[in-house]
């Protein structure tokens, strides 16, 4: 997550989006071109509260989680806060948590999401879905003391709820018009989890407190306007989208319920 400096090229303004979706991918292929440790991942499901965050934030995307990987086995996972069961296993507590806080595998949450959010292929042999990633640079100072930071932070935080209120998710994207709300990390929606992750890894300063973060505005805004620690740390100005190839279970295959 080193910062690749390139002094003759100027930032962009805005988000550029790089669209990988011409070619189709592997849950392995994708984890292994894509997945860096820190990196926002996004998606969006068909459920209502998916729908209302979509519609309500004016985005793509209705979920976002952090991504992770494990220093020793290389194994990917990804950090997030969800609303509904899936059958994956929490690997903190090694128990498949009904919502809330979580570290999960990222080869099962991908093959899970897929069956129940992704497109059916005309052949009904398996499932494509769309995904979004936007990588995190930190400066090599931060990085060891980032992921000291990153790690007790999921410790102490990964058996916390889901953020039930929708609205305060949708009212994050009209604070000016309906006044600033106060802070509370009791429960987590999925954007404010990642948003807290990254200000306790020492990245983030808060003047903008994690409950006002949305997946909009970590898939779109600059680094200007999000308050990341000078020359220290920050979001890639390029959201790569992604297209998933998932084979269709077979009955005897799933292992959880």
């Amino acid at each position: 997550m080193h910062r690749e400096d390139h002094p003759l090229v100027v930032a962009p303004d805005r988000v550029v989006v790089n669209d990988h979706t011409a070619q189709l991918l592997s849950v392995s292929e994708f984890c292994r071109i894509a997945v860096k440790r820190g990196a926002i991942f996004f998606c969006s499901g068909r459920s209502l509260s998916a729908r209302f965050v979509r519609l309500t934030t004016w985005s793509r995307w209705s979920h976002c989680g952090m991504l992770d990987i494990d220093a020793v086995t290389q194994t990917p996972f990804l950090w997030e806060s969800v609303q509904n069961p899936d059958g994956c296993i929490d690997v903190l507590t090694e128990t498949n948590r009904k919502s809330g806080v979580r570290l999960v595998p990222l080869h099962d949450r991908l093959e899970r999401y897929a069956h129940t959010d992704g497109d059916m292929t005309p052949d009904n042999r398996g499932y494509t879905l769309e995904v979004g990633v936007r990588h995190m640079w930190v400066h090599h100072q931060k990085m060891q003391d980032g992921i000291q930071r990153l790690e007790g932070f999921q410790t102490m935080e990964h058996q916390k709820a889901y953020e039930q209120s929708l609205f305060t998710l949708a009212r994050s994207q009209y604070e000016d018009v309906l006044g600033p709300q106060p802070q509370d990390t009791s429960e987590y929606h999925c954007s404010e989890l990642v948003a807290e992750t990254i200000q306790n890894m020492g990245l983030l300063s808060k003047p903008i407190i994690s409950q006002q973060y949305t997946p909009k505005m970590l898939a779109q805004d600059i680094d200007g306007r999000l308050p990341f620690q000078s020359g220290m740390a920050g979001l890639q100005h390029v959201l790569h989208i992604y297209r998933i190839y998932v084979p269709a279970w077979q009955p005897h295959e799933h292992k959880f319920v």
